[in-house]
């Protein structure tokens, strides 16, 4: 139940009312925003709301449990949002406050309609949604990481340590098999070197397409999926070496068991049901 002060309610009463919805944005560097739906500007709690073109609330779904969500759907203005300041994710975790006051009296009180943070911000061209989820939701976050046998690790990333470019192979379509597979002759690696590795082509009509590989054997590379274009004799590529996750192929393909992301040693739950 919304907490409405005294004065509030009364004008809510009334055959005629004056409620504006707004919102305000506290920033995490303390600096407050404030945007609304009036066609005017004005201060309230020592805050300017401006008036916002593109500001619309009526639409949002206002929820009342600990997992409050909503979006605000509008668009760039010049005034104060611009589209750099969502790329530098100077909104993102900002603390967000939907509230309605009477615009013929603010000193009657607010009444708050929705509080939380800011938890993504999807923006498209010239419009941006902010995903607004309650604080509670922070609770739901996991802070630290499941054990596993298999690493963790994202090939290539910082706690892997390898770099991409020093496992960056390069070759041509010598024969088409199908939209899934493609043999190059001059592939000289094991067999399954490159399994779950990323191939990207460099010319042909897959030409910056991104897929993942799902196997290689007898110089054949089959994709995870389907191209979405045919795959044509000619066309060139780049192919990056794939890692199954195995401590074994950390040692023995990568010499990197020192910064190996899991726990191959700890027994697994049927090994701990027989009592080791």
């Amino acid at each position: 139940m919304k907490n409405i002060p005294e004065n509030l309610q009364t004008h809510l009463t009334s055959d005629a009312t004056n409620l504006v919805k707004c919102l305000l944005v506290k920033l995490s560097n303390e600096t407050e925003i404030g945007f609304t739906e009036s066609d005017i500007e004005f201060e309230y709690e020592g805050v300017i709301y401006k008036p916002f073109s593109g500001f619309n609330l009526d639409k949002l779904n206002y929820r009342l449990n600990a997992n409050q969500e909503a979006q605000i759907y509008t668009c760039f203005d010049d005034f104060e949002i611009s589209q750099a300041d969502i790329i530098s994710g100077k909104y993102l975790d900002a603390e967000i406050e939907i509230f309605s006051v009477n615009i013929s009296n603010l000193s009657s009180g607010k009444i708050i309609l929705q509080t939380g943070f800011v938890a993504e911000i999807i923006s498209d061209k010239e419009k941006f949604f902010f995903k607004i989820e309650g604080f509670a939701s922070k609770l739901k976050k996991i802070i630290t990481q499941y054990y596993s046998k298999q690493c963790r690790a994202k090939f290539g990333d910082a706690k892997c340590g390898k770099d991409l470019e020093d496992y960056k192979y390069t070759g041509s379509v010598t024969e088409s098999i199908n939209n899934y597979s493609f043999k190059d002759t001059s592939r000289e690696e094991e067999d399954y070197y490159f399994n779950y590795g990323v191939i990207k082509f460099l010319s042909g009509q897959n030409l910056g397409i991104k897929y993942d590989v799902r196997k290689f054997r007898d110089e054949v590379i089959e994709l995870l999926l389907p191209s979405k274009f045919s795959i044509q004799t000619g066309d060139e590529y780049e192919i990056y070496v794939g890692c199954d996750k195995e401590f074994s192929t950390c040692i023995s393909k990568f010499n990197n068991a020192i910064n190996f992301r899991g726990e191959p040693s700890v027994p697994g739950s049927e090994k701990l049901l027989r009592g080791f």
